[in-house]
């Protein structure tokens, strides 16, 4: 029912906003469009020149006296002037008929393309929609920070529309990371979630929330762990866990059954490897969980004891920073152990920073590991000899890919740094001697206009040699005689600042020895001075097309910049020099 004030509401009349068209100017335009659709021209705009002759121009009559004729051209004149002021009036309201076009168009197009997406997301089955979901909300990376930000991303899909929430509760790839940077609450939610072997969890550095509660829940679900992690592999100082939290650990996860665990990633802090950390058998946690599947184990600063899963070890990592370490030979001890009891290791990579202080190398027997085929090892910072003592101690006979990584920074002299490629690369026969693949990456501290003197050995059995320098300038020695006899493939990688000059005698040796290798070239540039690069262009514009040379190529670009690296650049180098050795026959 009505009330009096709705109706007196309704009775009053209506007030018309700046906005709003004037009533006069309506009748025009519509008087307009009746002409425009009556007319023989339909729309055609240019055609209607007479559109307001009949109404709007005077018939001609003689200037003479007529009264009559006087008070019609009065009114006349006022009707016109009048209809000149509708005009004016139509003229606003079709610029404000025109904004509202072309507000309603730009609200119309989005409506339609909304209605296009919505289309589209309803003409896919939910398999493939909930493939899309997770692609959207899923971040990349192991470590707890990227479950987090998954599982928020996934609450924000799901207030979306009904469809997306059903789609997002049963999708288990957006709850199955859990990490104690989330709400107690959240993480036993996930935890109730898991009904499939896929439960990733991740113990990150010290929290507000309490240890003991997280590893309590997530232990409760451990048959569906998959991966554990704990710290981080690139910043393991960063705020880690207290002695007392990882005691908290070891006692709320001791006996732990995952029997689906195939990967356990632990990152301690260097101040672990210190000789005041004696007791350490809490960190060692791990060592009581009954994990028969695990094949993977990452771990930096402790040396693991030999535990339950270690022969079913295929993948070990290690990295050990002996900046704080006084107990060198007992860590190397320690770890030559715990490799003996990994007997069908696969794939092993060993990481040593700081290992410059002298020390007595433990006296035993070398430690043969058959099964290894994947070796890697990084050193920064690094004295050879307390490296050598450490191969010496192993033994890799069927190894037949090498990574090899050096860096060193802050040094007393340059001949230190290269000193550590020739002696390892060069004691490779005996710690690996099968190896046929060699990854070389040098990065050595980077100082303008300083060069780093590089001998390399001759590298026999090699046959796929990987060369990244960094922005690390190298001066590279051949030795004479036979150099990779046996190479095949040759690539640059990550090379920043390459040499010609050595470039060209290491392409041009392997050509005269008749085994010039295939060549790549990833993201390379070359260091020279302006007198040597028209050089090289001058060389480049005279050489004839590289698939006349009978030289094997792999990968491809132009010579897209003077500085840029190609394969075809490699070509150049080579011809080149054949074209100066028949000059100089010729001569």
């Amino acid at each position: 029912m009505q009330t009096s004030d709705s109706k007196d509401e309704e009775k009053k009349p209506h007030r018309c906003d700046a906005g709003d068209l004037n009533p006069m100017a309506i009748n025009v335009l519509m008087d307009t469009i009746d002409r425009i659709r009556q007319s023989a021209t339909g729309g055609c705009l240019s055609a209607q020149t007479n559109w307001f002759q009949d109404r709007c121009v005077p018939l001609p009559s003689s200037h003479i006296y007529n009264p009559t004729q006087a008070t019609q051209d009065r009114i006349e004149a006022n009707r016109l002037h009048d209809l000149a002021e509708s005009f004016l009036l139509t003229a606003d309201a079709l610029q404000s008929l025109r904004s509202l076009f072309i507000h309603q168009s730009m609200a119309l197009e989005e409506n339609a393309g909304a209605l296009r997406l919505r289309a589209g997301l309803s003409s896919l089955p939910d398999e493939i929609l909930i493939n899309i979901l997770e692609c959207a909300a899923y971040s990349g990376g192991s470590d707890a920070f990227a479950s987090l930000c998954t599982v928020q991303d996934a609450v924000k899909l799901s207030l979306v529309c009904r469809r997306f929430r059903d789609l997002a509760i049963r999708s288990s790839f957006f709850w199955c990371r859990i990490s104690n940077n989330m709400n107690i609450n959240l993480v036993s939610a996930l935890c109730d979630r898991l009904s499939d072997p896929i439960g990733e969890v991740f113990l990150k550095e010290s929290t507000n929330h309490d240890v003991r509660q997280f590893i309590r829940a997530v232990a409760a679900s451990s048959q569906f762990w998959i991966r554990f992690t704990h710290g981080l592999d690139f910043l393991p100082s960063h705020s880690p866990l207290s002695r007392e939290e990882l005691v908290d650990v070891a006692k709320e996860s001791y006996g732990l059954q995952a029997p689906f665990l195939s990967e356990i990633s632990i990152h301690y802090p260097e101040d672990l490897l210190n000789a005041a950390n004696k007791d350490q058998t809490h960190a060692h946690y791990y060592s009581t969980w009954i994990t028969p599947r695990l094949t993977c184990f990452r771990i930096s600063n402790l040396v693991p004891v030999p535990f339950a899963s270690s022969a079913g070890l295929t993948s070990f990592t290690i990295r050990l920073d002996f900046l704080k370490c006084t107990r060198v030979p007992e860590t190397i001890t320690a770890l030559v152990d715990f490799l003996v009891s990994c007997p069908n290791l696969t794939a092993l990579a060993l990481a040593f920073g700081c290992l410059v202080v002298p020390y007595n190398a433990p006296m035993r027997s070398r430690t043969e590991l058959h099964r290894v085929e994947k070796l890697e090892l990084h050193l920064s910072n690094c004295s050879v000899p307390e490296v050598t003592h450490v191969l010496n101690l192993l033994r890799f006979p069927h190894a037949s890919s090498f990574g090899f990584r050096v860096s060193w920074y802050n040094w007393a002299s340059i001949e230190t740094p290269a000193r550590s490629v020739h002696a390892i690369l060069d004691d490779m026969s005996n710690f690996a001697p099968s190896v046929t693949e060699l990854d070389l990456e040098v990065d050595f501290e980077h100082i303008a206009n300083q060069t780093y003197p590089i001998i390399f050995p001759r590298l026999y059995g090699i046959r796929h040699f990987t060369l990244s320098t960094c922005d690390t300038e190298l001066n590279v020695s051949i030795p004479k005689g036979a150099f990779l006899p046996s190479i095949r493939t040759l690539t640059f990688k990550n090379c920043e600042s390459l040499d010609r000059e050595w470039v060209s005698v290491l392409l041009n040796r392997l050509k005269e020895q008749g085994n010039l290798p295939d060549l790549t070239v990833s993201d390379c540039t070359w260091v020279n001075s302006d007198t040597e690069m028209s050089d090289v262009l001058e060389m480049k514009a005279n050489s004839e097309a590289s698939s006349n040379s009978g030289l094997s190529v792999v990968g491809d670009g132009l010579f897209e910049s003077t500085t840029n690296v190609t394969v075809e650049d490699l070509l150049v180098l080579v011809k080149t020099a054949d074209t100066s050795e028949l000059n100089r026959d010729l001569q």
